[in-house]
């Protein structure tokens, strides 16, 4: 009987499940397509769009097939005919289902799997945890329309009801949806996450998809099936303007009910004030009223002129807090809760505390928060960094090279190490392997070239499409960094071809490093390696050998490194762990910990270079733990 079942599905249904796979696999091919031109780091990411977009689209078309069109016609009463319980012939319409759209979202895994392997490594561990996601997330997607087509003519009402209230939710409350079980695992990090199985939100998904299987096989078996014919059965014109009147007197309700104010703004107490139409910036003062003041100042005269240089609609509060416990150079960033702006803490009162070490942090994350991390954007990244420098130049010597201008001489021995013309894309590859003080200092002699070459005018046009007016912080943003990739914007501005800009650019940094050979020589070059030594089954030694030429000045150097947490995390040095050690060539350094066997390890040598006024790191290294 069961055979027999879904042949008669097969026959009745297969040219519209032909149609519809094929639409949505010529929409997965232009999520392929589109993943590849914005450079999102694999082709893996194209998955979640898919899930939410063509995967569903499938998953509504079939269920209505399945379901509506069987029960609102009463052909089910002839199934019921056959020698197979109720459950049974809704267990057999389900799973017909659900090996359809299961076939085809594996197909399309498996093309983005292909591309995948082209430019990175896909380990069976990596395999293992994308199926476990995507299956568990299509079990609880299907579950949930197959259980919508049971409820026959309310679920249009349904549907309208969750499109409307929902967004209203998300908006005016702090609700997270992604940090939910289905929505959990497919999520952005999921092209990333390669190590770790997320075994509650998994268990959670499955238990949620069981509970709509099983809802459903209530309402088809209840009262002899009666239920589910009744609730396929035309809606009544009672019924229609019932429904109507009780999602508006809802949403008048809501809107009612809302007190949906702007969060109070946010203060710090005993703090010296600056007040701008636009933005405030308060810095504690208990420690030290006078440097607070003096900072306050400088902070406002910054964010004032960056503010008016870009126009900027919606600049972020800004909030300093005195920590004397940090060191003189250590910035440390809090996010601030349902209140506008952002948080630092420093130390403002050391002596050897300088305003110029906080003024590009400062302005990076000024600015990301202006554009809703916008800016942060890979490819147009080096201009956000660049222009953080850049401001503190542009009321000087903006438009000449100075070898002893420690900024200038960075930039210098950034080429001197190895630059590339695809650097400049993979800006957060770049950032790892030389630290952020030195590749801004690059990005910053980028809009300087710019400058010497095209004049300050193109420039400044330039940096404020990029970096200001008012930009979208919702979906509006995704379309206008796909529509409006920076060679596009570069070219709209300039009568150089982008490419051509980087080439001459690092041609040019390339040739300074040259010039200027001698300044160069006595500042590190720093490499490492590492090996594992095993300690126990379950437990690996790491020694690392590090490798500085010329010797550190003070002979010392310090090894940063940090076991690896889930991929849904961003990675920060700061949270790594730092170890002092007498610097000897060709010798193994044991790292303080042991590491257990399956985690992951990113480690970094690290020397402070007194010639540029920054740290200088080998490139920050990550291992598996075997």
């Amino acid at each position: 009987m069961f055979a027999t079942l879904i042949r008669k599905e097969i026959s009745e249904h297969w040219w519209l499940v032909l149609a519809v796979l094929a639409l949505g696999c010529v929409g997965f091919i232009v999520l392929l397509v589109g993943v590849g031109f914005n450079e999102m780091g694999s082709y893996l990411a194209a998955i979640p769009w898919f899930c939410y977009t063509w995967l569903i689209l499938v998953e509504m078309v079939l269920c209505n097939r399945l379901v509506v069109q069987e029960y609102s016609k009463k052909t089910q009463l002839f199934l019921e005919g056959l020698p197979i319980s109720r459950s049974g012939l809704v267990v057999t319409k389900y799973l017909f289902g659900f090996v359809i759209v299961a076939g085809f979202l594996l197909g399309c895994l498996g093309l983005a799997v292909l591309f995948s392997m082209r430019q990175e490594t896909i380990s069976s561990r990596f395999l293992a945890i994308i199926l476990s996601r995507v299956l568990l997330f299509l079990f609880a997607s299907w579950s949930f329309f197959f259980m919508m087509g049971f409820l026959g003519r309310y679920r249009i009402a349904i549907y309208v009801a969750i499109a409307i209230f929902v967004p209203l939710v998300l908006e005016t409350t702090s609700f997270d949806y992604q940090a939910m079980g289905p929505f959990k695992l497919i999520e952005d990090r999921l092209a990333f996450e390669r190590d770790v199985f997320p075994v509650s939100d998994l268990l959670l998904t499955a238990a949620i998809g069981g509970s709509f299987l099983l809802i459903t096989i209530f309402l088809a078996s209840i009262r002899e099936g009666t239920v589910a014919g009744m609730l396929a059965e035309k809606m009544s014109y009672r019924e229609k303007v019932f429904i109507t009147a009780t999602i508006f007197s809802l949403m008048l309700v809501f809107f009612v009910l809302d007190e949906r104010k702007q969060p109070d703004p946010y203060s710090l107490r005993h703090a010296v004030e600056q007040r701008h139409e636009l933005f405030v910036v308060q810095v504690e003062s208990l420690a030290n009223s006078a440097k607070a003041d003096e900072l306050s100042q400088q902070i406002y005269e910054d964010l004032e002129g960056v503010t008016q240089d870009l126009a900027l609609p919606d600049p972020p509060d800004v909030f300093i807090v005195h920590r004397g416990d940090l060191d003189p150079d250590q910035i440390e960033r809090a996010k601030l809760t349902n209140a506008r702006g952002f948080l630092m803490r420093v130390n403002y009162t050391s002596d050897e505390w300088r305003y110029e070490k906080l003024r590009a942090f400062l302005i990076d994350v000024f600015l990301s928060e202006a554009t809703h991390y916008n800016a942060i954007h890979e490819p147009r990244c080096w201009v956000l960094e660049g222009y953080s420098e850049y401001w503190g130049r542009r009321m000087g010597k903006a438009t000449t090279w100075d070898m002893n201008a420690k900024e200038d001489l960075r930039a210098v021995y950034a080429a001197s190490v190895g630059l590339e013309s695809s650097d400049v894309d993979d800006w957060y590859q770049l950032r790892e392997r030389l630290g952020q003080p030195i590749i801004r200092s690059v990005a910053c002699s980028g809009l300087v070239f710019a400058e010497n070459n095209y004049g300050r005018e193109r420039v400044h046009r330039f940096l404020r499409d990029v970096l200001g007016g008012d930009q979208p912080e919702d979906l509006r943003s995704d379309f206008r960094l796909m529509l409006r990739p920076i060679d596009k914007v570069w070219q709209e501005h300039f009568d150089v071809n982008y490419e051509d800009f980087k080439t001459a650019w690092l041609e040019e940094l390339a040739l300074l490093s040259g010039k200027w050979e001698s300044h160069l020589q006595n500042i590190p070059r720093l490499a490492g390696r590492s090996e594992l030594v095993k300690k126990s089954e379950q437990t690996r030694e790491v020694l690392v050998m590090p490798d500085c030429q010329p010797e550190p000045a003070g002979g010392n150097i310090e090894i940063m490194f940090e076991q690896l947490k889930q991929f849904d995390r961003w990675e920060k040095d700061r949270t790594a762990k730092t170890q002092v050690e007498k610097y000897e060539a060709r010798t193994a350094i044991s790292l303080s910990r042991f590491f257990p066997v399956g985690s992951r390890l990113r480690w970094t040598v690290k020397v402070h270079s007194k010639e540029l006024d920054c740290d200088l790191i080998s490139g920050w290294e990550r291992r598996d733990i075997k």
